[in-house]
């Protein structure tokens, strides 16, 4: 399921990609993939603070996903908080190391 939503929002089809979330069973609903789809599709439509802020909140539940983090460094970007940025990228390489280059480009 997270494929299909991650490719449909590729092709900024967010309203079929909401539909595909509603198909992760219930009791995973709270779990990380759920969570960081939720966050991919909703970070398209609400107001930058409300963006930057939801993501915290996902990981502040102790969900590191990669998505969730380059979401969340393009939207500090996007507000000019450059430092709050280079923070994630700084985190991010603790958890996937090996990916660090992918994320430095993001604040390049």
């Amino acid at each position: 399921i997270r494929e299909i939503i991650q490719n449909l929002c590729d092709f900024d089809l967010h309203s079929m990609a909401a539909e595909y979330l509603r198909r992760f069973p219930i009791d995973s609903q709270g779990q990380a993939d759920f969570l960081a789809m939720q966050f991919l599709i909703n970070s398209k439509s609400q107001e930058l603070g409300v963006a930057i802020e939801a993501g915290r909140a996902i990981i502040k539940k102790d969900v590191h996903d990669p998505l969730v983090y380059k979401i969340l460094i393009k939207k500090s970007l996007e507000a000019k908080f450059r430092d709050a940025a280079e923070s994630l990228v700084a985190a991010k390489a603790k958890h996937w190391p090996d990916r660090k280059p992918e994320f430095d480009k993001l604040i390049a």
